[in-house]
């Protein structure tokens, strides 16, 4: 049965605007007169808003440059093994910086319950990088052990990271250059920070399948009608070509269909494992017979032969598996001598004891005499 394809980023974010979640973050924005303030909603969830000081926005405003991350250490939890270093702006590092020991032990006090980080402009900056912040230390917990830590929602307005209008997001880069310069001019002389009300009202009143039928075509697919409905909502579908929209929507289609096939990691584990019961009861049924490192080694009858290829092929396997685990870790963000979840500890350990056994025995039978360390 096909399935149907949406680009759907506006219709997500209006449905979390009809359950007032965002509604309860632009609130905790607008009552907020210091730098973060951390507040409870309507609905018992904790907001932790962030504001900013006149002269640090002055600073954002002005187009203060970009400084490397190596220069400030309280934002090395981004960093990574593939990306060591990044840019971010001088006058939100430098605030977050101020301030980062009071936030970290927020972070510590708010790891177990539900929590919505928010923040407008240059606050919506901060916000990101607290949301990092918390991410980490939530990853911490977890790989020691913890099944009781939470990860924040981020809401942000007219934040920085994402675009400067505030209204939405892509992540085809042709399109954010599109769109970039679309707004350029109607965004150039404008250094008011936008009002959200009366969108969110607005939000509020739509009904949540509005969306495709307010297009001349009718014979738009979902995923066209919400590349198209992106385009309008910051006012620059005059300005993008039908050709830029019909590659975004090729791409996207490439996308959600790779996507679809990429396994959930726990289920990939779970995989793994039965491979591995394989390969151990390959080491089992081998004991009788020297072991499983010579019988696999200088196997010679066709019985020896026949479960070695099959010793092999499920080598092979796990080999790629850990392999593209280890690159995937190295590109999360990560402090040295954290560990990963005990889970993934566990498995990979048992992987490195039943098969590193079969690695040595395949170098020796290549006739090499000498074996390196990794």
């Amino acid at each position: 049965m096909s399935q149907k394809m949406f680009s759907s980023e506006v219709e997500g974010g209006k449905f979390l605007g009809s359950i007032d979640v965002i509604q309860d973050a632009y609130r905790a924005i607008s009552q907020t007169s210091s730098t973060y303030q951390l507040d409870t909603s309507p609905s018992g969830i904790k907001v932790l808003a962030f504001n900013c000081l006149s002269d640090y926005t002055i600073r954002f405003r002005n187009g203060e440059g970009l400084v490397s991350s190596d220069k400030h250490k309280v934002v090395d939890f981004i960093s990574t093994k593939v990306n060591p270093n990044l840019s971010i702006n001088k006058a939100a590092v430098e605030l977050f910086e101020l301030h980062f020991k009071e936030l970290s032990e927020l972070s510590n006090q708010l790891i177990n319950g539900q929590l919505v980080v928010t923040g407008c402009g240059l606050g919506g900056y901060l916000a990101i990088l607290y949301t990092l912040l918390h991410q980490h230390y939530a990853d911490l917990e977890e790989s020691n052990g913890s099944k009781t830590a939470k990860r924040p929602i981020c809401i942000t307005f007219g934040s920085p990271l994402i675009e400067s209008g505030g209204h939405t997001a892509f992540e085809d880069q042709e399109a954010i250059l599109a769109v970039l310069d679309a707004m350029v001019t109607q965004n150039a002389e404008s250094y008011q920070m936008h009002d959200y009300s009366k969108e969110l009202g607005s939000i509020r009143k739509t009904a949540l399948y509005h969306g495709a039928s307010k297009f001349n075509e009718s014979n738009l697919s979902p995923l066209r009608a919400g590349i198209v409905f992106q385009f309008q909502e910051i006012g620059a579908l005059n300005d993008i070509s039908n050709d830029l929209i019909e590659k975004m929507e090729k791409k996207q289609t490439r996308m959600i269909i790779k996507s679809r096939n990429v396994y959930e990691p726990t289920k990939k584990l779970n995989d793994m494992k039965i491979i591995l019961t394989y390969i151990e009861w390959y080491m089992k049924t081998r004991r009788l017979t020297g072991g499983y490192y010579d019988s696999y080694k200088d196997a010679k009858s066709a019985t020896e032969i026949m479960g070695k290829n099959e010793a092999i092929r499920h080598q092979l396997n796990l080999n790629q598996y850990w392999k593209k685990t280890v690159e995937e870790n190295d590109l999360v963000p990560q402090k040295e001598g954290a560990k990963l979840r005990k889970r993934w500890l566990y498995a990979g350990t048992n992987y490195r004891r039943i098969v590193e056994p079969l690695d040595i025995a395949d170098h020796y039978k290549r006739g090499k005499n000498k074996l390196h360390g990794g």
